[in-house]
């Protein structure tokens, strides 16, 4: 487990790259700017940090092991049940910042290698709940259903963070609410596309 020290630490090098980030294109930062904005050694970032890009990455939200177990093996959960509770297990204890994923976002745009940088971070998750999906529907990891599946919940979650970013100061705690929200709209247009009467709006 990170210690409090070293999380302290992490924010202090990711707030001093972020500032730098808006003062020049990210790929003109060196650790060396870094670490002086930050007020530590070139060797302090390293030991916290891979590489420069790594930075600017946000901490990793893993799926928890014991929600992913529960999506693939209690088949008796309705699926979209199924998918709320795994997002609600995933961000509901998240302290990630909003506002730097908003940043990420702006500058993710300027730099080829912070985008593999994030790809690379992406993947790792997506792999983990590929496992599950493929476990919950009893097909291979390559096949249609699967791929469709996972590529419907990291949509959900895209679309959450789309929905809340857009307010300055927005918390983990309204992508939830919005997961949640999403998932109601997707059992509706799954209704539309199955050409069934589209289900009622709570009130």
């Amino acid at each position: 487990m990170t210690s409090p020290t070293a999380i302290r630490t992490q924010g202090v090098i990711r707030r001093a790259a972020m500032e730098l980030a808006v003062e020049k294109p990210v790929d003109e930062v060196t650790v060396d700017d870094i670490a002086q904005r930050a007020g530590v050694s070139r060797r302090t970032v390293f030991n916290h940090f891979p590489s420069k890009y790594d930075v600017y990455l946000p901490p990793v939200v893993a799926y928890p092991k014991e929600a992913l177990e529960a999506f693939a093996t209690d088949t008796s959960t309705s699926l979209a049940d199924a998918i709320g509770t795994l997002l609600d297990a995933r961000w509901q204890n998240s302290d990630v910042s909003l506002d730097d994923l908003r940043e990420l976002m702006r500058i993710n745009g300027e730099s080829t290698e912070l985008r593999m940088a994030l790809k690379e971070n992406v993947e790792c998750e997506r792999a983990a709940l590929t496992t599950a999906a493929a476990r919950r529907l009893d097909r291979s990891e390559d096949s249609l259903e699967v791929v469709a599946l996972v590529g419907t919940i990291q949509a959900i979650e895209r679309s959450a963070f789309q929905a809340v970013m857009v307010h300055v100061g927005a918390s983990s705690a309204e992508v939830v609410t919005t997961l949640d929200r999403l998932i109601e709209v997707w059992i509706k247009l799954c209704a539309v596309l199955a050409g069934y009467p589209v289900p009622a709006s709570d009130p």
